[in-house]
């Protein structure tokens, strides 16, 4: 069993400034905090679990022609966040202020073709880039606002199937497939 979920990933001066930003945010907030390796940032797109192997290579092939008519489009990752809010957050999150729509509609083709393999329904789909996960609470946190939050602007082209295998220092990803987007007619 192959642990996987969809996402884009983000080009290296994306990731900086995201960790450049984590980074401001530990030095203010009081809670104490799992912060995703900025190396590894990405934007999940589909949450899989555990899958068998054999399963993957036809729910690729599902998921490419689902996406046959996806040209690539641009991403603009800015503000921070918090879910469910900033006085209890749970998960900090960078957002996407362009290419949220896209990303929806991309969310969910593929929601349509895992739900026809089997998998149960996911909760509604939100565009956000993770940051880092609260695992408590210490006093008051409000997000400061002097905090930078543009992030920058990337064209996606490729979708890509990680595997994720936990480790005590923290998740592993790895590419199993990428999905290019159509190339856009001339």
């Amino acid at each position: 069993m192959w642990r996987l979920f969809f996402a884009i990933d983000f080009p290296q001066r994306i990731r900086e400034r995201l960790a450049q930003a984590q980074e401001d945010l530990r030095r203010r907030l009081p809670h104490k905090i799992r912060w995703v390796n900025p190396a590894q940032i990405h934007l999940t797109l589909r949450f899989l679990g555990e899958t068998p192997e054999p399963r993957v290579e036809g729910l690729v092939s599902a998921v490419v022609e689902a996406l046959v008519d996806v040209a690539p489009f641009e991403v603009e990752v800015s503000d921070l966040g918090a879910f469910p809010d900033w006085r209890r957050p749970r998960v900090l999150w960078a957002g996407i202020s362009e290419g949220a729509a896209v990303l929806s509609r991309v969310h969910d083709r593929i929601e349509g073709v895992v739900r026809a393999a089997g998998w149960p329904p996911e909760k509604p789909f939100s565009p956000h880039v993770t940051l880092g996960r609260v695992k408590r609470l210490q006093g008051r946190g409000d997000i400061p606002s002097d905090i930078p939050s543009d992030f920058g602007r990337c064209r996606i082209t490729e979708l890509i199937l990680h595997r994720s295998i936990l480790t005590p220092a923290g998740p592993e990803y790895t590419p199993v497939a990428r999905i290019p987007l159509a190339s856009p007619s001339p």
